[in-house]
């Protein structure tokens, strides 16, 4: 570099340095003040930026960069890109100080400013104040042709990362706990199945394991760990969409990402984590597969595999979810009909991953078919409720409704509505299937019809002044969007209830529930840090037994083996890890609210005595709690299993 070249740089890099200490002085002011008035930090800090960056625009562009081509020629997109990239880099390093236990405080503020300078400072000087002509750019300066055509995916890329490190502590479901709890099982030895009783398939278990175990390695939380998982998911999923739509606008790209993100992040999160929201990560990108080859385009092959493989671990977690791939490949093959190819890589991949995961089930898990198998089929109907009760919910009248726009926009549909139509239609018919009405087996089809609706928009004549047709879209796009924002994070209503009842058990302590639903216990038995004995999740089998013993004034042979086996089982856990504390509830608003859960085990002489050893406690809401009151003789160590 000549020495006339560094005097501009040092020149432009002290006004930019000026016009930097009047961005600082103003926004930490509006910072200073936001936290006095008691806003916050982060909404002071987002109050505070956001005053000193149209004043930073102004003299950077005017005076630091004397910046003369205009505002047409991109620049406040890659300012924009700038700022989101220091701003992130900043709100990174607040969140990492409040993590450390520092709230509040101005000083934190203070080195995220000077991080977000420096960065500013380099984008700006190499990439934003830079002539789009590259005889213009000198040798330290970036070419801005890649990020002028690839600023949608950087965008998207900030916004994964910006939405993992504030999310990265969010709350997940019990079911996730649960299974966070059984691989840390698996890890220590106990086998699927047989130590640990499990309605569901193993492939959501095993695929725990290596989370469990990185969290152990790293000395994180189980929960830190399997929502980094999910982010890292998530960021596949919309890198291989990204590969698939690289051919079209940056601003289609834009929209398309944008939405796939807002589909992946802020919808499931109440449910984050849950099989549905693991495969609809999945389906995402495969249905953009499939409607990439609807058209006819060229598809790498390896990027074809990853997105079997990822799709392929999604369809995989619930029989149910076959559906999407099925659909799917049945639209395909009416299109192409002659020219339809079975044997394609993505296609390859599911079949061998199908036979794969299927064998391993025979050889690593053959109880699920032998013994959990033949024990849901004869006693898990306890959840179901009526099909008016299943369509009777706010989001099925958001499906209806946004089908009903994306017919009336079919001449602005493109294969990628109508393959992300198909795919909601899949997990339509699977939630129907389940039976149960839960809003989580809603999120795929609520997402996904999110997503088909979002794939309009780049088509869209907005010019046409159709009124009427825009506001039905808009709606059909802030609906799911709303339901996701006012559900917030997950929150067990149990939760205050029980942990009042377990606040004076240490962790380590030994702590069971008696309960028919999985939710009255857990996730609170695990965030407390108690040891759970059972190897039931809950005694979900009961609500069956209940109401055949209250028709039939008995229980079939079959089911009452069931039943004593449950109990035998029970007794068997608590002998060997003796609860300090155990719930019973009382079933008050379930289906069976006469049912009385602690009478059910007393039928079996080994738990009546072992429960003598426990008295009374106290009673709140639903659930009445017993703590032990005196030893009585455990079996043999080598007949008990260690709970990890």
């Amino acid at each position: 570099m000549s020495i006339r070249s560094n005097t501009a740089e040092q020149s432009r890099f002290v006004r930019f340095g000026v016009v930097g200490l009047l961005n600082t002085v103003v926004g930490y002011g509006v910072i200073l003040a936001a936290l006095q008035l008691g806003f916050g930090d982060i909404i002071a800090n987002v109050s505070g930026y956001a005053a000193g960056l149209a004043l930073g625009f102004i003299l950077n562009s005017r005076w630091t960069f004397r910046w003369t081509p205009g505002f047409g020629s991109g620049v406040l997109t890659r300012y924009a890109m700038a700022f989101v990239l220091a701003y992130g880099v900043n709100l990174a390093i607040l969140l990492s100080f409040r993590a450390l236990g520092l709230v509040d405080n101005p000083l934190t503020h203070l080195v995220g400013i000077c991080a977000y300078s420096v960065i500013f400072y380099l984008c700006s000087a190499r990439f934003v104040f830079v002539a789009a002509n590259p005889e213009q750019v000198g040798r330290g300066g970036l070419s801005i042709g890649f990020f002028a055509k690839r600023w949608p995916e950087a965008g998207v890329l900030t916004g994964i990362v910006g939405a993992y490190l504030l999310l990265r502590n969010i709350p997940v479901s019990h079911d996730v706990v649960w299974q966070m709890w059984i691989a840390r099982q698996l890890l220590g030895g106990a086998a699927l199945y047989v130590d640990i009783l499990e309605l569901n398939p193993p492939l959501w278990f095993w695929m725990a394991v290596p989370v469990e175990w990185i969290a152990q390695a790293f000395g994180i939380s189980p929960t830190q760990a399997i929502v980094a998982a999910v982010f890292s998911m998530i960021g596949a999923a919309l890198f291989l969409l990204a590969v698939l739509i690289a051919d079209k606008p940056p601003l289609t790209r834009a929209m398309l990402l944008a939405s796939a993100l807002l589909a992946l992040v802020l919808l499931p999160l109440a449910h984050f984590a849950q099989r549905e929201h693991l495969s609809l990560i999945g389906a995402v990108a495969y249905l953009a597969l499939i409607a990439r080859r609807f058209d006819g385009r060229e598809i790498d092959w390896r990027a074809a595999a990853a997105i079997g493989l990822i799709g392929g671990m999604g369809f995989a977690l619930k029989h149910y979810f076959v559906l999407v791939p099925i659909l799917l490949e049945l639209w395909l093959l009416h299109a192409q009909r002659r020219k339809w190819m079975p044997l394609r890589p993505e296609t390859l991949v599911l079949s061998v991953g199908a036979i794969c995961y299927a064998a391993a089930v025979l050889l690593f898990a053959p109880a699920f078919f032998t013994t959990m198998v033949p024990m849901v089929n004869a006693a898990y109907d306890g959840y179901e409720v009526p099909l008016l009760t299943q369509i009777a919910k706010p989001f099925v009248s958001i499906w209806v409704f946004t089908l009903v726009v994306l017919w009336l926009q079919r001449g602005q549909a493109s294969s990628l509505t109508v393959a992300s139509t198909i795919a909601a239609a899949a997990f339509c018919a699977a939630y129907f299937m389940q039976g149960k009405g839960w809003p989580y087996h809603a999120l795929p089809v609520s997402a996904l019809l999110f997503f088909a609706t979002a794939t309009v928009l780049p088509n869209y004549r907005w010019t046409d002044m159709r009124v009427a047709a825009s506001a039905l879209l808009i709606v059909c796009l802030l609906a799911p969007v709303c339901v996701g924002v006012a559900s917030g994070l997950y929150k067990n209503p149990a939760e205050a209830r029980v942990s009042e009842l377990l606040r004076d058990s240490k962790p380590g302590t030994v702590a069971v529930a008696l309960t028919g639903s999985p939710s009255r216990m857990w996730p609170m038995v695990e965030n407390a840090g108690l040891v759970w004995p059972s190897r039931h999740y809950a005694f979900w089998m009961t609500y069956v037994l209940f109401a055949e013993e209250k028709q039939n004034g008995m229980l079939s042979p079959e089911l009452a083996a069931m039943a004593d086996t449950v109990r035998r089982q029970t007794v068997e856990d608590l002998a060997c890890n003796p609860p300090e504390i155990i719930l019973v509830d009382d079933f008050s608003p379930s289906r069976y609210p006469d049912f009385d859960l602690l009478r059910f085990f007393r039928e079996n002489e080994d738990f009546k005595s072992l429960f003598s050893h426990y008295t009374l406690d106290r009673r709140s809401g639903r659930y009445t709690s017993y703590t032990k009151s005196s030893e009585w003789p455990r079996p043999p160590a080598s007949r008990c299993r260690t709970i990890h």
